[in-house]
């Protein structure tokens, strides 16, 4: 079912708009199709030409305007803000300005210029809410991004089910602490001959930290850090920093920190900063404590974002987003973005980095209102290319 139907200023063309989500265009002339307006992923209820006839517009249920080049039938610009089905659109005599009017009640005049194809394109990825995953991409032909993390083929069934996703010589994706499936990891673990012994019994660790052996936990992480594995001191430092597991020893936690730093592990900065600005205070009266400190907090997450680990870079966004000013917000955006795309690359489970991904969609779009979509893009751009 049609819409609309619109000859152009010099009769020689009609524009229809049609349920079956595209606008076409004919020759006025023979009724011959000449070109077809497809984007919307719902009807197209109305659509119109430009004095000139070069543009055209369309307004969709999609919620959505659409500018188009008449003559390729090329999507130049997208119109998005209205929260309910369009019901038409229009452009100003000059071709300057769109009126549109929705079934949000409310009818919006908005700028018809378009920014270049590219700036359009890299704003849409930076305003994207959900990535494509690697099976999807998959599905759809798309080759796997050149710089994203490759994994070997021969992960042991202990690397899959308790490595960590901040363990630079982790052999499998990785799974937080709290995501562990505690008797299948401590099973798969159990074989200290398959992989590297280190890392097996580091993983082993984690295993049984997360099955709520802590004194076996320990164990584990001891002897791994013994044997020079890593990353075992920031689950070991994470463990005797914790009152409630019942083995604090904070000196002892921010040495294995440090040197777990030193050692090219970036999340051991992330921890130091969350330590000293988060305090520790001992379970029973007298033991040792780490009293709130901003100053070396930030130091720490300043050397651990410059590192690009994705939790410092987090952490500096949710600082700038107190702020509301625009530039404040643009800073805010650029931390969200190069935090979720260094955990996408990394890959990191996306329950870890998804809220960020989120921000940095919900950042992109507040910001294309306040006019500066051309500015999100390049810095888009820039953090991907870095």
């Amino acid at each position: 079912m049609l819409g609309s139907a619109v000859y152009s200023a010099d009769g020689r063309r009609i524009i229809t708009a049609s349920e079956d989500k595209t606008a076409r265009i004919w020759d006025a002339a023979n009724g011959r199709e000449l070109v077809r307006l497809v984007g919307h992923s719902e009807a197209v209820n109305f659509a119109d030409f430009s004095a000139d006839g070069r543009r055209a517009v369309t307004a969709s249920s999609d919620r959505t305007a659409r500018i188009w080049d008449t003559a390729t039938g090329q999507q130049i610009l997208l119109l998005n803000g209205h929260t309910g089905p369009l019901s038409s659109a229009a452009f100003s005599p000059d071709g300057r300005r769109i009126l549109t009017a929705s079934e949000d009640m409310s009818a919006r005049i908005w700028d018809a210029a378009a920014l270049p194809l590219d700036v359009q394109i890299g704003w849409a990825r930076a305003a994207q809410f959900d990535p494509l995953q690697s099976a999807e991409r998959y599905q759809l032909g798309l080759p796997v991004p050149v710089d994203a993390r490759r994994w070997p083929a021969d992960p042991s069934a202990c690397d899959q089910a308790a490595g960590a996703p901040y363990d630079p010589d982790r052999r499998a994706p990785g799974v937080m602490l709290e995501q562990i499936v505690a008797d299948v990891a401590v099973a798969a673990c159990a074989d200290r001959a398959a992989g590297v012994r280190s890392r097996t019994q580091y993983q082993h660790g984690r295993a049984l930290w997360a099955s709520g052996d802590v004194a076996g936990a320990r164990r584990d992480l001891e002897a791994a850090v013994a044997a020079n594995y890593r990353s075992a001191g920031i689950d070991l430092a994470r463990l005797l920093s914790q009152p409630s597991a019942g083995m604090l020893d904070l000196n002892r936690a921010v040495a294995l920190y440090e040197h777990a730093w030193a050692e090219g592990v970036t999340v051991a900065g992330f921890a130091l900063g969350s330590l000293y600005e988060q305090g520790v205070t001992p379970a029973a009266p007298g033991g040792s404590m780490i009293t709130p400190d901003s100053v070396k907090a930030w130091a720490w997450y300043r050397k651990a974002a410059s590192a690009r680990e994705p939790n410092s870079l987090a952490r500096f966004a949710e600082k700038a987003g107190t702020d509301v000013s625009g530039v404040s917000l643009l800073e805010s955006f650029k931390y969200y973005a190069a935090a979720a795309h260094r955990a996408e690359l990394e890959d990191w489970p996306l329950s870890e980095w998804k809220d960020w991904r989120y921000h940095q969609a919900s950042l992109a779009r507040l910001l294309a209102r306040a006019g500066q979509t051309q500015e999100v893009a390049r810095a888009y751009d820039e953090i991907r290319l870095q």
